[in-house]
């Protein structure tokens, strides 16, 4: 059917966008940490 790879490609690419949009959550969620860890006199 002509439909499935576009319906995989768009499956793909919302599995990476959400993927992307976690880890940039998840850096700027762990940076603050990480520096206070690293950096105490901060």
């Amino acid at each position: 059917m002509d439909f499935e790879p576009f319906r995989t490609t768009d499956t793909v690419n919302g599995l990476t966008f959400t993927l992307s949009a976690t880890s940039f959550s998840v850096t700027l969620f762990v940076v603050p940490f990480l520096a206070i860890i690293e950096f105490p006199a901060l």
